[in-house]
């Protein structure tokens, strides 16, 4: 009952022209402050109603304004993380109860260049913001086959670290290995090849401990 009132609640918001106000305060001029609190709204909004994504949809400029702010901005990182969560709860995390809106959101969110800005913004944020984009990432390569093409395509202009080009495979494997460095796993070589391939990533603090480990996945492997 509690879930259907506030439900009832953010779609009656919607109804009275209350996102549309929200997407005026997400220009790059706005104070960073009510960037962040109008883009927290709306996830809150949209996530709750599948109306509400409808009344986004319609509004003049709401997506475009939501992909100008999916750049890194090292002045606050917070709207980052607010672009990217309204990204996901109000045009990827596609709505079962509306297809067809859920679709077309989030045709016109690839198609307006988001997975590029994306793809920059994980390039260059810190990294404890990594998760939160490339899961977004997977989603939307799970959702659409231009999304898929798109993030393969893709190639960096420079690398910030050495100003080299980058692809988007190289720029995984190469959060991948500084994943291993910081939790210190063992089983990859200088040359980034995996010599333990039961190492499933996490840190095993003794030769031991892998030893063991191994020899019970070896045995549970062979037949009685």
């Amino acid at each position: 009952l509690l879930k259907e009132a506030s439900v009832h609640f953010a779609e009656q918001l919607g109804a009275v022209g209350v996102i549309n106000s929200l997407i005026l305060l997400l220009p790059r001029d706005s104070f960073l402050n009510s960037q962040a609190l109008a883009l927290t709204c709306l996830s809150s909004l949209c996530s709750a109603s599948h109306v509400n994504r409808k009344v986004l949809l319609e509004t003049q400029g709401a997506i475009d304004s939501i992909i100008s702010l999916l750049e890194f901005d090292e002045q606050d990182e917070e709207i980052n993380i607010c672009a990217v969560d309204c990204s996901w709860c109000c045009l990827v995390n596609l709505p079962a109860s509306s297809p067809e809106v859920g679709a077309q959101s989030l045709q016109l969110f690839i198609k307006g260049g988001a997975v590029e800005r994306l793809l920059s913004l994980v390039m260059s944020c810190p990294g404890f913001m990594r998760g939160q984009i490339i899961s977004c990432l997977s989603d939307l390569a799970n959702m659409s086959q231009e999304a898929r093409d798109r993030i393969s395509k893709w190639t960096a202009a420079t690398l910030p670290s050495t100003g080299a080009k980058i692809s988007t495979l190289k720029l995984i494997v190469q959060f991948w290995n500084e994943e291993q460095r910081r939790l210190h796993v063992n089983g990859v070589d200088k040359n980034g090849v995996i010599t333990n391939e039961y190492n499933d990533g996490r840190p095993l603090s003794t030769w031991r401990e892998r030893r063991a480990r191994n020899k019970w996945r070896t045995d549970r492997m062979l037949p009685e």
